[in-house]
């Protein structure tokens, strides 16, 4: 994003509750510990569903009612926290356990809204049925009308009417008119401990460092405890292959190799396979990838173009589809790294001066 937007960036991170049993160092991730400001800790509130609940009151010739999702776009222009992948939006939307409640006022224009969840898993076993109240908003325009206050008793009867006990939500402690709102609506402040929270600033990133290393040295990198000798890729040996790795600073951020491979299932046709792909935890969402992959495709282009194809994670497809790339057949599992598809696209030859990044060696 820092990359994309030129522009510095402030990214922040909190570690997770040690009772989940799955220790996170972010300091070996780049992130720093950001000095604790009383003032501007969160504040957790809890507010029991049992009773009667207090009826939500739009205004008159108004409504409150759930979220369609053809209703995104004009959603995003009112929510006023950070935006959300409009596929993740539609997905809460399907989901039976998150609604997104928006108040509509006469005219047919969203004023507000609340977002609310519960997780029934979390409720098996005995535990306390909490509810959370995850976002609530109003139009700037309209604020200090009650609207908040009657879309939030309409998440909160959502909450009960799933079979939650408890509501419960955080809001940031300097936040005057939010902390206003909920206590006058029933929330009463929870104790709760703050956990250690981290920063990392990230500066716009130029374009990476891209530069060809040894095969030796791609094997060092991507398994680092086990001997050079131990690795020995036919590939590595074949005419025009390369191995690249990408510098931040004069640190190694990522490494990649393309060779002449047959794609399986079309082996008539000229194709070079992309492995050993890797990216420094630290250097990750900065480019460096796109950046190695881009590198490849030069390098296939200068070289008569082709089929260039790679065994690529499901959990990462998006990245390989952003830079052309398309699935080939099923998903299949690979022991030790989990489900992958291979991907693929059509590289065309690239006439004139070479442009691959072979000529610097």
């Amino acid at each position: 994003m820092a990359a994309e937007r030129r522009t510095p960036l402030t990214l922040y991170a909190g570690t997770l509750d040690p009772a989940l049993g799955l220790p996170v160092r972010l300091e070996a991730h780049g992130f720093a510990p950001l000095p604790a400001h009383p003032e501007q800790s969160n504040a957790y509130y809890a507010r029991s569903l049992a009773g009667p609940l207090p009826a939500p009151e739009p205004p008159a010739g108004g409504c409150i009612r759930p979220l369609r999702a053809d209703e995104i776009e004009r959603y995003q222009a009112l929510y006023d926290f950070a935006a959300v992948n409009a596929g993740h939006r539609r997905e809460l939307i399907a989901s039976d356990e998150y609604r997104h409640l928006v108040l509509v006022d006469p005219a047919g224009a969203f004023a507000a809204y609340c977002e609310c969840s519960v997780c029934r898993a979390e409720w098996q076993g005995g535990s306390e049925r909490s509810g959370w109240i995850d976002y609530v908003g109003t139009d700037p325009a309209r604020r200090g009308r009650g609207l908040g206050r009657a879309v939030l008793l309409a998440g909160l009867a959502q909450l009960k009417a799933w079979g939650a006990s408890t509501a419960m939500l955080i809001t940031a402690g300097d936040n005057e008119p939010a902390n206003r709102l909920y206590v006058a609506t029933g929330f009463a402040r929870a104790e709760a401990a703050e956990p250690a929270r981290y920063e990392q600033h990230i500066s716009p990133a130029t374009e990476p460092d891209v530069r060809p290393i040894s095969a030796e040295e791609t094997h060092a990198l991507l398994h680092p405890h086990r001997g050079i000798e131990t690795e020995d890729y036919p590939a590595d040996h074949t005419p025009g292959n390369l191995h690249l790795a990408a510098f931040r600073d004069g640190k190694l951020a990522g490494i990649v190799s393309v060779s002449r491979v047959p794609l399986p299932g079309a082996p008539e046709r000229a194709a070079w396979q992309l492995r050993g792909m890797a990216t420094a935890p630290s250097a990750r969402r900065q480019g460096y990838g796109a950046a190695l992959v881009r590198a490849c495709i030069a390098h296939v282009a200068a070289h008569g173009g082709g089929i260039l194809w790679c065994n690529g994670r499901t959990s990462v497809i998006a990245f390989y589809e952003s830079l052309g790339f398309q699935r080939w057949g099923d998903e299949f599992q690979v022991p030790s790294t989990g489900p992958h598809y291979v991907l693929w696209q059509e590289v065309d030859a690239v006439h004139g001066p070479c442009a691959s990044l072979e000529t610097r060696l």
